[in-house]
């Protein structure tokens, strides 16, 4: 069962849930709108979220125009543990700035919290995303 809001909907148990919840400032001066997405998905025979993370850095660093790691570091959200990173990419709307954190739980699901921003605008929206990132629970199991 997937609940999520004003949505509830059964799935087949041997289906996984990669379903993306996503988040988005309200329209402004902002040319990109700063935005805050939640994806699940499968730890697809990962050992540990740095396993996870690297993976996902190497097809980051494949896929996005001009990619700069600016951190990597590990992190706790509430019991769990993971990698917290920073980096910029050019876009088609400009140099874009976004922290990941990525969770690989016990039960073998994976969370990927990515919050976006044009670089000029994130420190606008830096502790607006920090109180969104605290604000996350996510189940035990």
């Amino acid at each position: 069962m997937h609940l999520s809001g004003d949505l509830q909907l059964a799935y087949p148990s041997d289906w996984t849930d990669r379903s993306i919840t996503a988040f988005a400032a309200p329209p402004g001066s902002w040319r990109v709108l700063p935005n805050f997405v939640v994806t699940r998905d499968s730890g697809g025979g990962a050992r540990n979220a740095a396993d996870y993370a690297d993976r996902t850095l190497v097809e980051l660093a494949r896929r996005l125009q001009d990619f700069q790691l600016l951190r990597r570091g590990a992190v706790t959200l509430q019991q769990h543990t993971g990698i917290d990173m920073m980096f910029t990419w050019h876009s088609g709307e400009g140099l874009l700035q976004q922290r990941q954190v990525i969770l690989l739980l016990p039960d073998d699901k994976v969370f990927s919290i990515v919050a976006s921003a044009l670089q000029s605008d994130f420190p606008a929206v830096e502790e607006t995303f920090a109180k969104m990132f605290a604000s996350l629970r996510f189940p035990a199991g």
